[in-house]
């Protein structure tokens, strides 16, 4: 399996069904990134609408919802909201 053979094992490990990571990524960019900052992240295939939730819950506005070049959903660039709900 290439994904075994080429990416770090806690890339195809990751527990709450591959979200946790991404969770503390988006949490950590709400304290980091200023108003307006961007958070580009990559996601396993099927977790599009799942991490797009997460963002939009946690302050951000989506701004692509991105295909590899298998035209799978892959990716998500998000910008941190100016200001909290």
């Amino acid at each position: 399996d290439s994904v075994r053979l080429h990416e770090p094992k806690m890339a195809w490990m990751s527990a709450q069904q591959g979200l946790k990571d991404l969770k503390w990524i988006i949490k950590l960019g709400i304290k980091r990134l200023k108003p307006s900052g961007l958070l580009v992240l990559e996601h396993g295939h099927l977790q599009q609408d799942s991490v797009v939730e997460l963002l939009v819950s946690s302050h951000y506005r989506v701004l692509v919802r991105g295909k590899d070049a298998f035209s799978r959903e892959r990716f998500v660039i998000a910008e941190r909201e100016s200001s909290s709900r």
